[in-house]
């Protein structure tokens, strides 16, 4: 599935499909994604009922308790921070605070997290980031702990920590995405200068299924699959003599009906 077949699926009737409020809250332009989880909705039978926030607003929707978020009231917040926006803000540290970057970042996201909850009753889902090398240390960068990618390592693993210590926030995970996919399919430069969407189109529709994936688990959505017939004794055998009526849990080898 491509982002330009989820976009033609904002062109289906929804009327009857539940809805699920998600406010969207990204330091880069976020309306692509927007499109994309949307239809992504859709495809499955969702109608997501979103709350976009302005371009890189995520600090003054969250810490202003006027702001257009909490008048919204939305299930679910989705924070999504880039790696290109956290590479400049790292450049903006002084270089002896540098060591503590990851650890103020996590601090920072418990921050918005505590601060939403004590106003919302909503989840709260963040982003792993892509584990971007500015090269400047080389092979020594994972020895050296002011490094940029010591600490956008350190702060993935901080904001997993983060997230089993809160109950109700929860991580998408698309630094390791990005990581599968490639940084060469995930990232447009274009796109990127032109308009400031940090990730690629090819890429949208796997970012979109995890956040997607993650919203439907904690709703309680999901499928439950099970396999028979591994030894070829049920089908054309009891199936065959009695019909799937005649079928008991014990023949399944799961227990007795």
């Amino acid at each position: 599935m491509n982002f330009n077949q989820l976009k033609k699926n904002l062109k289906k009737d929804t009327g009857d499909y539940p809805v699920i409020k998600v406010a969207i809250l990204c330091d880069f332009a976020s309306q692509l994604l927007v499109q994309a989880l949307e239809g992504y909705g859709i495809e499955f039978g969702i109608k997501y009922e979103i709350f976009e926030a302005d371009y890189n607003q995520i600090d003054r929707q969250i810490l202003d308790p006027s702001a257009e978020f909490y008048s919204f009231r939305p299930q679910f917040a989705i924070i999504l921070r880039s790696a290109e926006k956290l590479l400049k803000d790292f450049y903006k540290t002084d270089l002896a605070e540098r060591a503590e970057f990851a650890k103020n970042q996590a601090a920072h996201a418990g921050l918005l997290y505590n601060t939403i909850l004590d106003r919302l009753d909503c989840s709260v889902l963040i982003n792993t980031y892509a584990e971007a090398d500015d090269g400047v240390f080389g092979n020594y960068a994972a020895k050296t702990s002011s490094s940029f990618l010591y600490q956008v390592r350190s702060l993935n693993l901080r904001l997993m920590d983060l997230s089993q210590s809160a109950k109700r926030l929860f991580i998408a995970d698309f630094g390791g995405a990005i990581s599968r996919l490639g940084s060469n399919s995930s990232f447009d430069p274009k796109m990127y200068i032109n308009a400031d969407m940090v990730f690629s189109l090819d890429i949208l529709p796997q970012l979109v299924k995890l956040l997607h994936d993650v919203v439907q688990a904690i709703s309680g959505r999901f499928k439950k699959c099970l396999i028979l017939d591994l030894d070829n004794t049920t089908w054309g055998g009891i199936i065959g003599d009695d019909g799937l009526e005649g079928i008991q849990i014990g023949d399944l080898g799961l227990g007795k009906a």
